[in-house]
């Protein structure tokens, strides 16, 4: 009977062992559970931050790529202002080059008939008369030269270092 006391006592231990394990294998299971699920939630949390700011981000870069585009267009339409006054005036310049060369040409052929006259003339007041007016030929063409030497100018490259100097740059 000892000895079946002793296997009823084991076994009683046995299922108590067994019950207690169960207890805290469940306790320590249920745990980990809420854990796993205190995880899961910051997991689902973190995921919908990140894809937040993924899409505050995307709509920032479209924006960004809006205000550079727009930019950009204001800059080329500037340029294109800038470039057709600029081309304008150059043309302007260029008609009145042209004009200028027109008129020294001929003042030039009003002072080479005037020398053939001068060269025919007898007497000395025809002479001086004609000196006088080939004096005053060569002031307005050594003006118009002046003036034509100063608008060829606007057609000449200016030196790069001369350009900085002169807008300032560093």
């Amino acid at each position: 009977m000892a000895l079946n006391t002793a296997i009823i006592a084991g076994i009683v231990l046995i299922i108590a062992g067994g019950a207690g394990g169960f207890y805290l294998g469940n306790q320590s299971g249920r745990e980990a559970k809420e854990l796993l699920e205190k995880v899961r939630e910051e997991s689902r949390k973190a995921s919908a931050l990140h894809e937040q700011a993924e899409k505050d981000l995307r709509a920032q870069i479209e924006k960004n790529n809006k205000a550079f585009e727009e930019n950009r267009r204001e800059q080329t339409r500037r340029f294109e202002e800038e470039r057709k006054s600029f081309n304008s005036a150059l043309a302007d310049e260029a008609a009145r080059l042209r004009e200028l060369k027109r008129s020294r040409d001929d003042l030039q052929k009003r002072k080479t008939k005037l020398e053939a006259a001068l060269a025919a003339a007898t007497s000395p007041e025809e002479k001086a008369k004609y000196l006088a007016q080939i004096a005053a030929l060569n002031a307005q063409i050594d003006d118009l030269v002046k003036k034509g030497a100063a608008a060829s100018c606007a057609f000449l490259p200016v030196p790069k270092d001369l350009l900085d100097k002169l807008q300032g740059a560093r």
